[in-house]
């Protein structure tokens, strides 16, 4: 599992989780003990611009080329 599915798993399982990535992603990913390469944080901070849930994971997919 990536760094990125680990977030997307969180991100739609986990309460919570969804406002403090947005609200902070910075802090969220490295209180998650997780690092993202500069194309990832790009994917990430894209995505969860008022992103709802199932357009998250499938924009990451897509973004990363998994799709």
């Amino acid at each position: 599992m990536t760094n990125i599915d680990t977030l997307l798993d969180r991100w739609m399982n986990e309460p919570g989780f969804k406002d403090k990535l947005v609200d902070s992603p910075e802090a969220t990913v490295a209180a998650a003990g997780l690092s993202l390469n500069a194309d990832e944080w790009a994917t990430l901070r894209t995505a969860v611009s008022g992103m709802a849930e199932g357009e998250l994971a499938t924009r990451v997919s897509k973004a990363l080329g998994w799709n």
